[in-house]
This record gives structure tokens, sequence and C-alpha cells, in this order.
């Protein structure tokens, strides 16, 4: 859509702005948020009752992300800001493009959006696109000048007078942030996160009932952003040189459906000893034409796959035997995501519990389950809006089209309402008969490395070794606290004993001996983090502000300031740069034991310490080693390659960056529990100090070997992190006595 009197860009270089819709995300709010609908996808529509065992994450605006490494003008990216946030953006900056993406159930978000920009911003140029594209009368509901429907980057290309078929540039970004499960923090390592992957958008198979089938054309409709397996491996390549990233979530429809280019990458990866780890989403017909050799050696680890139902005539799913599929993938060590559909067209009250138990009885790793939900744009939609069987917008509102609460049509067998507890009861049953998706996870890891530890191929070999690591330490240690968890559930607890008894079989006494230790702590945190639950406590997603090079460049020339004074940062990468903005929730560093690499810990400071110089990092820490032997393998000595952690104070004015790696054999004085781990057997030889008045290390005044260090390194509340994962110390140990509340030291060591 386009309206009457197209807004012409202010000189040469138009300044853009893309920005997602506005939080709170997982809160009930006026313009359509909603509590069971959070910003966050296995939460909402996978682990969504699995309590302190549910996978808590978020995912990047991808789509947003593409587009700003794609356009040679200088634009700014705003992710997951708040109304006051955005609100300030628009005020303090001039644009004369910005750009929205959002679903349908926010489409009163971007109608606030909109009415911002119009005030504030009146000569500015709206752009909305994303799948409420896809929504009836769009045009009517919300003030844009330019509705894009499908994919983005060559429309704003097109518009900007670029080449709109030029190669595509892929940006270098991590799947997932903000990662947490059993109340402890999954952390930012380097590698231990997958990179995200885009080959292609739409997908060709085209079921009746698919959004994003229907936004790119429906059935036989797709673009490969990347046609052949050369150009993959090409950017898999600069992504893993970037990133230092070993696995990729491939985010495609049906990515294993192209096989030339798949096979081509699989070739180009034996040539080059690639052992990398792809998790895919595919179809069940779609992966029995690979064989189960070609699927290992491509690096297929976790595959999302349709299950739909047991009646369903999808071809995708014809002449498939789902759970013969599904248990032959997970015995090779390859983890399924099943997803299965609530309320089709022959589910009734009376066969409602047989439709969830046969989904279940694929014992998936985790389990998506959506009601059958009719969305704007796809044939189901039609068919039931000729039929006359939709609910009008007045009776049920966009906000709560979302899958996961109530039909938006009526039923021919279910109604009143009944479909909002057969989903529960879904969920549920998966959960009480399956367990925790965690451990479910580790079962199939284990399966993995158990078939091709010996495996010919030296790439298989070092993929399972290096997935499979967390299975000797912190998994071991995961499935432990597990058990405890369910000490009187007597089927549960036998099921994550016999797991853990098969773990400690594989690994040796290393791992019976640390898993205990491991267990006691992420049990605690379990309970911690059922208590915070049972508050109403709510994960939400930390904002992120980000300009490309050439914004960056225009900023600097005219002597801005960036638009981001009052954090101070001045970070400046090959094409972008991220800040965590002080109004963002408190982000906890990561406490989950695989500490390859040395963190930053970014410090918000009082007003009063403003007048410090603070542009450089404080400490340098260099451990007690032979002189050949790297300290902390992998670190980057560039201070913009490593990762950030937001650690709030009162007032936020400037930043102070202190870079943090001390092991002290010895008691410290426990400042937050929450926010302390000490790692023992690691001495300091030498601490090159630089340090701003009020930094100070936390320990007994009377350790002799602490006397050089107090008052010059730790800022209270920081992590206490060493690069020797087996030099741990944990919280049953790191303090004395024992506080009410934490883990008992009288558990079993086995």
């Amino acid at each position: 859509m386009t309206r009457n009197e197209p807004v012409r860009p202010r000189g040469n270089q138009p300044r853009i702005l893309l920005s997602s819709v506005f939080g709170p995300y997982g809160q009930d709010d006026e313009y359509g948020s909603r509590t069971l609908n959070p910003m966050e996808l296995y939460q909402n529509q996978v682990t969504r009752v699995q309590g302190g065992f549910s996978l808590r994450m978020f995912h990047r605006s991808f789509g947003l992300m593409m587009i700003q490494a794609n356009i040679d003008a200088p634009s700014t990216l705003l992710d997951f800001p708040s109304l006051d946030r955005f609100t300030e953006e628009i005020r303090r900056n001039d644009y004369d493009i910005v750009g929205i993406s959002a679903i349908i159930p926010n489409v009163g978000k971007v109608k606030k959006m909109c009415e911002l920009i119009r005030q504030d911003q009146p000569g500015a140029m709206i752009v909305v696109g994303g799948h409420i594209a896809n929504k009836d009368n769009i045009h009517e509901i919300i003030d844009a000048d330019h509705i894009v429907k499908g994919e983005g980057i060559r429309w704003f290309r097109r518009h900007l007078g670029q080449d709109e078929n030029a190669a595509i540039r892929h940006p270098a970004v991590l799947s997932g942030f903000g990662g947490r499960m059993m109340g402890i923090n999954l952390g930012n390592r380097r590698g231990g996160t997958a990179a995200i992957l885009i080959p292609s958008v739409g997908c060709p198979v085209g079921c009746n009932f698919c959004s994003t089938s229907a936004l790119y054309g429906g059935k036989g409709n797709f673009i490969n952003f990347y046609e052949t397996g050369d150009e993959l491996f090409t950017v898999m390549c600069q992504i893993e040189e970037k990133l230092k990233v070993r696995s990729f979530f491939t985010l495609d429809e049906n990515f294993l459906l192209h096989k030339k280019r798949a096979l081509r990458l699989l070739e180009l990866m034996e040539q080059n000893q690639k052992s990398w780890s792809l998790y895919v989403f595919s179809s069940a017909r779609v992966l029995k034409s690979y064989s189960m050799e070609q699927l290992v050696r491509l690096g297929i680890s976790f595959v999302w796959m349709g299950l739909e139902g047991e009646s369903s005539q999808y071809q995708k799913l014809r002449e498939v035997d789902t759970h013969s599929l599904v248990g032959l993938l997970q015995s090779h060590g390859i983890r399924v995501l099943g997803s299965s559909i609530i309320g089709m067209e022959n589910h009734t009250p009376e066969n409602i519990n047989g439709v969830i138990d046969y989904a279940i009885s694929h014992d998936t790793v985790f389990h998506q389950f959506m009601l059958y939900m009719p969305s704007p744009g796809t044939p189901l939609y039609e068919q039931h809006r000729s039929e006359g069987t939709l609910f009008p917008e007045a009776e049920f509102p966009a906000a709560d089209a979302h899958g996961q609460y109530r039909f938006n049509y009526r039923h021919r067998h279910i109604q009143n309402g009944q479909e909002e507890q057969y989903l529960l009861n879904a969920f549920h049953r998966d959960f009480d008969v399956n367990g925790p998706s965690l451990t479910r996870i580790i079962r199939v890891m284990l399966n993995g490395w158990q078939r091709y530890k010996d495996h010919p191929d030296p790439c298989v070999r070092e993929r399972f070794a290096w997935e499979v690591f967390p299975l000797r330490s912190s998994y071991a240690g995961a499935v432990w606290a597990t058990r405890k968890w369910y000490r009187k559930n007597e089927r549960l607890a036998g099921k994550m004993n016999a797991l853990l008894q098969d773990i400690y079989a594989t690994f040796g006494w290393k791992t019976r001996m640390i898993a205990p230790l491991i267990g006691r702590y992420a049990y605690w945190m379990l309970r911690k983090e059922e208590e915070r639950l049972s508050r109403g406590w709510v994960h939400e997603p930390v904002s992120f502000y980000e300009k490309n090079a050439t914004a960056f460049d225009t900023a600097a020339g005219q002597g801005s300031d960036l638009g981001f004074r009052e954090t101070g940062i001045r970070i400046s990468l090959e094409s972008s740069f991220s800040v965590l903005r002080p109004e963002s929730p408190l982000y906890i560093p990561p406490v989950f034991l695989e500490l390859e690499i040395l963190p930053f810990i970014v410090a918000f400071l009082p007003p009063a310490d403003t007048d410090l110089n603070l542009d450089l990092p404080v400490l340098e820490i260099h451990l007690q080693r032979h002189q050949s032997q790297t300290p902390f393998p992998g670190l980057s000595i560039k201070t913009a390659d490593l990762s950030f952690v937001e650690q709030e104070l009162p007032d936020p004015q400037r930043v102070m960056v202190v870079t943090v790696a001390v092991g002290i054999r010895t008691h410290m004085q426990l400042i937050e529990i929450d926010l302390l781990i000490l790692h023992q057997g690691i001495a300091v030889l030498e601490v090159c100090v630089t340090v701003p008045q009020g930094l100070h290390l936390r320990a007994h005044q009377d350790d002799p070997r602490l006397a050089s260090f107090v008052n010059k390194v730790i800022y209270p509340g920081c992590f206490v992190l060493a690069d020797d994962f087996f030099g741990c110390v944990f919280l049953s140990q790191s303090f004395s006595p024992l506080s009410e509340g934490s883990p008992s030291s009288h558990d079993s060591w086995t």
C-alpha cells in the first residue's frame, strides 16, 4: 500500500530507523501484549509448562538485521525498545524512513508507533512489514506509507536506488540471547551459542495453515538468498571466523529440500575438514530422502519436524512412519523437535486424549503444540472466511489470535473454549510422561556419542566430541539435580538415575566426582527459579541499539553523540555496534560452568563517579603458568570483540568496563549469592591495575596473599571467573558456614 503523496527522503543519503515493536512482551497491556504470548519461542510454544526446566531464550529480529546489513544508507536498528525508548529515539533524532516489523497480534503496538511517528516526525516515510502485512485491511488500521508483504531486502534496495539483485550480505549474529534454564543463565561464552543462518525464505510445501508460506507467495514459492552450496559455504566460513562458532541454527523452512545445495555443502565441509553442527527445519519425507550417513556427515544435530497429527493428510507426511523416523534420528544423536496440532477438523472431545497420547508417544526432545488456527493470507483462513465461521475481531481480538489461547473461528466439534484446556493438557502430558526437555536432550546427545565416538571420519568424531563435552560436567550435574527434584516420583526418578548411571559409565570417575557438586548448585538454583516463577516473575529481553557503518561514519562526521550519550559507550565494529541500554532489565552474568572465555562486566556507575577516566579496561590479569601456554585460550585482545554483560546500579551515567579473571584459594565474603562463583587452584602471578576509586576485593583481610588486591580489583557483585573448568569450587564449598537454603552438604555424591 502506498499513500497518495509519496514522501521523498531528504538529501542523497536518507536516514533510516528500523524497529521492532515495543515492550513489554509477556505481560497484558493496552496495546496487545499478552502473558500467554511472550517474546520467547520455547516458553511460548514448546516448554510452556516446564517451569524452572523451561528453556528461556530470546531471538533477535533477524529480518530487520538482514535489511540493515544490505542497504547502503545510514541506518539505526532499535530492537526490543520500551515505548519510552522508541519515543525518545524519534524525538531526539531525525529520520527520513522508519521501518517497523511485527506479527499480527502486535497490530495495536504498530498503530501506536505510527501515531507517534506522525506526531514527532511528520516528514518521515513509514514502512511496515513482517507477518502483519497479511492482515485484512491493515492499511485502514495503521497510518503507514508502505505495507511490504514478503521479502524486504530487495524492496528497500529498490526504493533506495540500489541494485536489488546484488549479492546478499549475511550479518554475523548469534541465534539467541538471554538464555536460562533451571534458573541458571546459559551465558554468552564465545562459540557456546549457534549462529543464525538464513539461506532462504518462504516454503514451497505450502501447508494450508502456514502463514510463512503465505507471506512469500504460497505453495511453490520461495526465495533463495544463496542458490549454491559454494555460496552458502563461503558465508558460513565468514560467520565462523567472526563469531568463533561451530554450530548454525538454519532459519529455512525446509533446508534439506534443496538437496543439490545441501550435498554440495557437505562436499565442501569434508574437503575443508569442517566439523560443523546444523540445526534445521525439515519435513519428514525430505529427511527420508537422505541416508543417515549423509545427515550425520552434514552435521545435522537438531531437526524441527512437523508431526501434525496421526490422521493428517499433508503430503510432507505421506507414507512416513514418524515414530520410526524419530526413533532412528534420535538413536543417532539427532535431536528432534516435533510439532503437533490441536484442533484439526476431525478432533473431538471424545478423541482428543488419543490425539495427545499419539503426539507425546514420539518422545521427541522438544514438542511444540499449536492450535489449528487460520491466519490471514492462508488457504485455511480463506476457507473459514468463505464458510462464515470466523469470529469478528470485536468478539475475538487480533492480539489473542496467536495459537496458544483459543480458536478465532467456530470449530465443528470443539466449542465454548474447550481448546484452551486441551492445549494445556497436551503440554502437561508431554512433560509428565517424558520428563524435562533438558534431560531428553542429554539422552539423545549421549546416544550420538556412544554410536560415533569411534567413527572413521575425524570430522564426525570431532563434532560429537565437542557437542558432548558438557555431558562430562554441567549436564551430568543437571541430571543429578533433576533426579533429586523427582525423588518422590518413582518412575521419573528411575529414568533420571538410569541416564545418570549411563553418563558415569561413559565418562568415568571425573564426571562421577563433579556431577554432585554441580548438581547441588543446579538443584538449589532450580528451587529459587520455581519460587521466582510462583511470584509472577517475567523474563523480558534487553534492548539493542545498533548502527551500520554508514550511520556511524555520518554521525561521527557531524559531531553527533550517536544517540546514546546516556551510556557513554563508544564501540566501532566492522559493520555495526551494539549497546545494552541502562533501562534494560538486569542481565545477570553467565554461571553455567562452561567458562572458556574471559567476559566483560559492564557496570553503570552512579553520578558521583562520572569524573573518572573509564574509557579503557582497568584490570589485566596474567596467570601463573608456563610461558609457552596461552592464558585464556581463544580470548581476543580486542575490546570490542568480547561479549558484554550488563549490571545496573542506581542513576546510570557512565559505563566502566572491567576485565575480571581472578582465582583465589581462599574464602570470599558473599556479596550476592546469585552473582558469585569461586574458582580454586589458579594462582595470580601479576596484576596490572589502573583502577578508579571504589573498586575492591571483598576478601578476608587476614590472608596475606590478598594484601596486594584489597581495594584494587573487583567491583562488588561481579563474578570471579577462570578458564579452568575442573578447578571450580561451587557455592556449597565457597563460603562457610552454609547459609539457609543453600545446597546441602549431606547430599549423596553419586
